[in-house]
């Protein structure tokens, strides 16, 4: 790395640091990588309101070789699969910005149409910008030829949205943990915040299996359909709701131990 670059992405980082407890209110948490200074694991957590709720949403950052010249790379890791009605398994595509094969397409990164980078940004207006722009209420809008959709094919894809985030952005990932060794470090974190989160989970999905249950979605958005079965989802909720219960205790009594 030219001494430049080093300079740059330390500054970066330590205004990562400085603003570490904003980040968190706003649901962002990030990890600097042990092998290099030039990647940085990210992770999002939806915002209410918006069908990404209290989901967990896995990003890594890579400085390029002749940062800040041209933009950081970025790849989106929190995928899954759902079995349509006619048993066909599809990949969800859970943002028109991030595609299933963990391309991240946002104007500030070059990899969509608008305002490009420019050497003055830094990864802190990519962090918003992801935030802000991606992951909305709306995200549909997003999508070339979606922007005046109509509220009933927005809320269609949302709906698939919503469903998929309980299932594999929340369920999955406090059930099963970070797939990838790089995002272990979030998953004590993630168990933190979904247990703060449970009793408004628990209700949110109690709602959704009143006026929502076996109902069957077709979004024209990717051609994604499928059916809400809510009941399962709860019965799967309440398994995971255990299972991060005794998890958590298990940790503290073994800190108490080896205290």
């Amino acid at each position: 790395m030219t001494s430049r670059k080093v300079k740059r992405i330390m500054n970066e980082i330590k205004e990562l640091y400085s603003s570490e407890e904003i980040l968190k209110n706003s649901g962002i948490y990030f990890n600097i990588s042990e092998d290099s200074i030039e990647k940085i694991q990210l992770l999002f957590v939806g915002n209410e309101d918006t069908p990404y709720e209290n989901g967990f949403y896995l990003f890594e950052l890579t400085y390029p070789d002749n940062y800040p010249m041209i933009p950081p790379k970025m790849k989106y890791y929190t995928q899954g699969f759902f079995n349509n009605p006619k048993n066909k398994l599809f990949n969800v595509r859970f943002n028109p910005n991030l595609y299933t094969n963990g391309k991240v397409c946002l104007s500030m990164l070059n990899t969509w149409n608008g305002p490009g980078w420019v050497p003055t940004n830094t990864i802190s207006n990519v962090i918003v910008a992801i935030q802000a722009l991606v992951l909305n209420k709306n995200p549909l809008q997003n999508e070339p030829g979606f922007e005046s959709a109509q509220k009933e094919e927005l809320e269609k894809y949302n709906d698939i949205i919503r469903f998929s985030n309980y299932k594999i952005s929340i369920l999955d990932q406090v059930n099963k943990g970070s797939k990838k060794e790089k995002f272990k470090n979030f998953d004590s974190v993630i168990r933190k915040i979904f247990l703060d989160k449970v009793d408004k989970i628990d209700n949110n999905l109690i709602v959704l299996m009143d006026q929502k249950n076996n109902e069957y979605i077709y979004s024209r958005a990717y051609n994604m359909n499928m059916i809400l079965d809510y009941k399962e989802l709860y019965n799967y909720f309440r398994i995971v709701k255990i299972k991060a219960m005794i998890d958590d205790k298990d940790k503290d009594e073994n800190v108490k131990e080896s205290s």
